[in-house]
């Protein structure tokens, strides 16, 4: 596997329904492509700023 490719986990969470509404209308209004994704770009933010950047 090259340096710049990641392994992807799968992994299963169980939301409160507003959560998951909220995150529907945020892929409805386009501003993401799915629920998947939104979740993805928020995990890395906020490990990358409670880590300094760091990827480990």
């Amino acid at each position: 596997m090259a340096d710049d490719e990641q392994k992807i986990d799968i992994v299963t969470v169980r939301l409160p329904k507003p959560i998951v509404e909220w995150l529907d209308s945020l892929v409805k209004k386009g501003i993401y492509n799915s629920r998947s994704e939104i979740i993805r770009d928020f995990s890395r933010e906020f490990v990358e700023r409670h880590q300094g950047g760091k990827n480990e």
